[in-house]
């Protein structure tokens, strides 16, 4: 879901500042695209450096002059140092560096990318997956590496493994197919959201759709009137736990696939409490849900449950 916002950039060049500012625009693609700009050109002294002619080429091509002071959201970009860079609500103090941007943008710079990880882009999976669901407020240089991690069937060198890893992904695939088809049946007209817990056997033990409690009526008014649907509906993983206690079914140690959102705060706990020790997701977390998933991630981290990121175009699995 794309986001529409009053956004300012702020270009420190070295001497002065100079303001842009775009109206109605989404701050998370501008994000994308200032993160992974090509006038980031050079590595000086171990630090990644802008070219300032480009910059403001780049700028003027996706922004107006002049400054801007309802901004919703501000960047700061600091063409003497990229780690310097961030962005951020106005309203809000908290700053998050710029790579965070980058690091759940597919197209990176190679030069960012050099200096993060010590080698070049070929060296490395497509599928840089996530890595925007880091909370800590700084990132180091040398952390790029460890953000960075995935399996593909071309990640194996022996035929033996690549097999597996093709079958391992044959499943999640199917797995995710049932979880978007389950996720038709929600009457949700803006978000469709389906869940499915897999044993450890392989077994369908469960599933869920967003959708509100068993004989609460869910007419089409409640669910176009927000106020009244947020309070109803019970979350798709939420539901396919539930559903999973209403037949007798246990969960111990299973794994749940989500398809078309995160794991909110909410479900994470559900999750946690009731044993289930995969978590699987095929939606990128946009702006929008990042501070429920940093909640949901730094739990699941800390409790031991591992979450993956499955990117269907590209057939790849990665640890997030």
């Amino acid at each position: 879901m794309t986001t529409y916002a009053n956004i300012r950039v702020r270009l420190k060049n070295g001497t002065d500042t100079v303001e842009f500012h775009a109206c109605d625009g989404s701050p998370e693609q501008l994000g994308y695209s200032l993160a992974s700009a090509s006038f980031w050109e050079s590595v000086r002294n171990g630090t990644v450096t802008g070219n300032e002619a480009q910059a403001l080429s780049f700028l003027e091509s996706v922004a107006k002059k002049g400054f801007l002071p309802d901004a919703d959201y501000i960047y700061e970009i600091d063409l003497g140092c990229y780690s310097d860079s961030s962005y951020g609500k106005s309203c809000d103090e908290t700053r998050t560096p710029l790579l965070q941007a980058l690091l759940i943008n597919r197209n990176i710079n190679p030069i960012i990318l050099r200096l993060l990880t010590g080698a070049s882009p070929s060296h490395l999976s497509s599928e840089h997956a996530n890595s925007a669901d880091n909370t800590s407020s700084a990132v180091s240089q040398k952390s790029g590496a460890d953000l960075i991690s995935a399996v593909s069937p071309s990640a194996s060198s022996d035929s033996a493994g690549n097999e597996n890893l093709k079958s391992k992904l044959k499943w999640v695939s199917r797995y995710f197919k049932i979880a978007e088809l389950v996720s038709t049946w929600s009457k949700d007209p803006s978000s469709k959201v389906g869940a499915i817990i897999v044993g450890d056997k392989g077994q369908i033990i469960s599933q869920g759709y967003n959708g509100f409690p068993r004989g609460v009526a869910d007419t089409s008014e409640r669910y176009n009137t927000r106020e009244i649907k947020y309070k109803l509906v019970v979350h798709a993983e939420m539901n396919a736990i539930l559903n999973a206690l209403y037949n007798g079914s246990s969960v111990v140690g299973a794994a749940i696939y989500i398809h078309n959102l995160p794991v909110c705060q909410e479900c994470a706990k559900a999750i946690i409490q009731a044993g289930i020790s995969e978590v699987f997701i095929d939606t990128r977390v946009n702006e929008r849900w990042q501070e429920a998933w940093n909640f949901s991630k730094m739990m699941f981290s800390e409790c031991g449950v591992k979450c993956y990121y499955y990117n269907e175009r590209e057939n790849t699995l990665t640890t997030i």
